[in-house]
């Protein structure tokens, strides 16, 4: 899991989508039942707050969870990308169910090659998309959110923590637990903060970064500890005024 590119599918996608009921998704994404993905939900909208005058892009949308949520809080328009055809289904399927799809627009592609005009959107939410591509794909997306963002224009990032999701593989390989399908294909993107903001350096943005744990709170505050123990790392990015 060294962030090398691995060509998964979006078969491999689709196929966790169509594994689970509706209710699923709508008791952890839309309306959210347990403490901790209610927490988290409020922590990001608190940070994103959408504004009425706001075009916010969801990349990586899966089943639309941020566009959702961000139609829903009032933005004036939101849209969701995704390569996997049956989260966009469902997401389209979810948004006109709960009164908010004249608001969002749904688009099968990829996120490093976004269908959108320079300078398009106010905001663009990045939730736990990261860990999903290579290292190459990181850069060159986030180069994408970047074009297509407004001069001031923020990006959301947020993504398991790598240190510590890797120290837990280790633990586990150790004691001989089972390791899912899902912790070593689809998550072989993981990355640490440091790593991830050598690749916002480059693409010259200006950041603040944070640790999250709602479980934990205490942890995002104590040093070393937060970067091994935190469970996810955020990163408030903006896009500088062009001179």
């Amino acid at each position: 899991m060294k962030g090398k590119k691995i060509d998964i599918p979006p078969e491999f996608y689709d196929k966790a989508i169509l594994e689970k009921k509706e209710e699923h998704f709508i008791e952890n994404y839309y309306y959210p039942e347990s403490e901790d993905k209610k927490k988290t939900l409020d922590y990001m909208m608190n940070i994103i707050k959408p504004q009425s005058s706001d075009r916010i892009l969801d990349i990586g949308c899966a089943v639309g969870t941020w566009a959702f949520h961000c139609a829903k809080s009032g933005c004036q328009e939101a849209y969701g990308i995704d390569y996997s055809p049956e989260s966009i289904k469902l997401a389209k399927k979810m948004t006109d169910k709960y009164g908010v799809g004249d608001r969002v627009k749904y688009i099968v592609g990829k996120v490093d090659e976004l269908p959108f005009e320079d300078g398009y959107f106010d905001k663009i939410i990045a939730n736990s998309i990261i860990e999903h591509i290579s290292d190459t794909e990181k850069d060159t997306m986030l180069a994408e959110m970047k074009r297509v963002l407004k001069n001031n224009g923020v990006i959301y990032v947020r993504t398991p923590n790598g240190v510590r999701d890797k120290i837990g593989l280790i633990f586990k390989k150790i004691l001989r637990k089972k390791i899912s399908a899902w912790d070593v294909k689809a998550h072989y993107g993981l990355i640490s903060k440091n790593k991830y903001e050598r690749i916002i350096k480059k693409n010259n943005l200006l950041y603040e970064s944070r640790y999250l744990d709602v479980r934990r709170p205490y942890l995002q505050v104590i040093p070393f500890i937060r970067y091994i123990l935190c469970v996810f790392l955020v990163w408030i990015i903006r896009k500088p005024e062009s001179k």
